[in-house]
């Protein structure tokens, strides 16, 4: 065998060799770590390329088969020559496929990658994106946030994680760059009786001040983030910090009845459930406890349970909706949603009294917030 003629082109242990020698000499591996003055649980590492096979091996195994020192040595030099390089082709593929599935085109959009629109984004830009250095860090981070993650949207979450995790990501960047007091129960609970009331109020770019300001003096961060390509999540909820809190909102739906359910939806999370978990909620729904007390804890700080008797009874006619809505507080077009969601109102009736907003109205707010 001469060493400068051994070049292999796939990734095997100098063990594999030396395995094959033991079935034509048909020793066993007991005898040949005796041989070799090894312990089993030695031998069998370097059989598997675990270990090194150094020098030292090396000459054992010319003293035991004739086969020249120096192929050995040759052998774990290419052995470990080839793993390094299928590690490299490995993990540029990965790489590659991570960055394929992040909706980049949405990201530099939406000015959260700050980088010349012609010009796609390298991997450490969108590493830095989620302040991490690398992917193994990613992944592990992004592992934690799916353990604790409770989400309404799974089958949605299951087809573009990547997509979800960028919103959360950007969501999480705005809410540590906000200061505020400190989290509050009480005082967030007084001020929902306040909120209320701002669903009266047509404009987001009207509203969304007084609603960020209420938020924030019981140390909650409103942070309103167009969701993109891929996330169908409506909004979010999380501490960031033992002291801080932050409600994610996408405007998915540009509606009253939608935008307001989900934010009292996320409040209630905040209010009612652990600290350490991450509430990420849409439209498709797979119960658990924590997603049906937050529904009724959204359902009745809209409409106080005081009113339900005289909601069940409404009919069709406009001006009781009007009325009802009136004496409730809160706009008519949440009325609406919620007799859709009871299934007394078909989903295609009444919706002219619901309020449609417009990106360019939520962009007025985003723009100077």
């Amino acid at each position: 065998m001469a060493t400068n003629e051994f070049q292999p082109n796939w990734v095997s242990p100098p063990g594999d060799t030396i395995l094959d020698i033991l079935r034509e000499k048909a020793m066993s591996i007991a005898d040949f770590s005796i041989g070799m003055g090894e312990t089993r649980l030695a031998t069998d590492a370097l059989l598997r390329g675990h270990a090194e096979l150094t020098t030292k091996h090396a000459k054992k195994l010319e003293s035991m088969f004739g086969v020249p020192c120096g192929f050995w040595l040759t052998r774990e030099t290419q052995y470990r020559q080839d793993l390094a390089r299928s590690k490299r082709e490995e993990t540029t593929s990965q790489n590659q496929q991570w960055l394929s599935e992040l909706p980049i085109k949405d990201m530099v959009k939406f000015g959260w990658l700050k980088v010349n629109e012609a010009k796609r984004p390298t991997l450490t830009e969108c590493l830095d994106f989620f302040g991490a250095t690398s992917l193994v860090e990613w992944r592990n981070k992004f592992q934690r946030q799916q353990e604790l993650a409770f989400f309404r949207t799974s089958s949605s979450f299951e087809q573009r994680p990547l997509a979800v995790a960028a919103w959360l990501r950007q969501g999480e960047i705005e809410g540590n760059s906000q200061e505020c007091p400190n989290w509050n129960a009480l005082k967030f609970q007084k001020n929902i009786a306040q909120i209320r009331g701002l669903s009266r109020t047509k404009s987001p770019a009207e509203f969304l001040p007084r609603l960020k300001t209420l938020c924030a003096e019981a140390g909650v961060v409103l942070a309103v983030v167009r969701a993109p390509t891929g996330c169908r999540a409506s909004g979010a909820a999380r501490f960031l910090t033992p002291n801080k809190a932050v409600i994610l909102l996408s405007f998915r739906h540009l509606t009253d009845d939608h935008f307001w359910f989900t934010f009292f939806h996320e409040a209630g999370h905040l209010i009612l459930h652990a600290h350490d978990a991450v509430f990420i909620d849409g439209l498709e729904s797979e119960a658990t406890a924590e997603e049906e007390e937050a529904n009724r804890f959204s359902a009745q700080t809209l409409i106080p349970d005081e009113f339900r008797e005289r909601l069940n009874a409404l009919g069709l006619n406009p001006r009781e909706i009007l009325r009802f809505a009136k004496d409730v507080g809160i706009s008519p077009g949440i009325v609406v949603g919620q007799l859709q969601n009871s299934g007394r109102v078909r989903r295609e009736r009444l919706n002219v009294f619901k309020q449609r907003y417009t990106w360019e109205e939520i962009d007025t707010y985003l723009a100077n917030p």
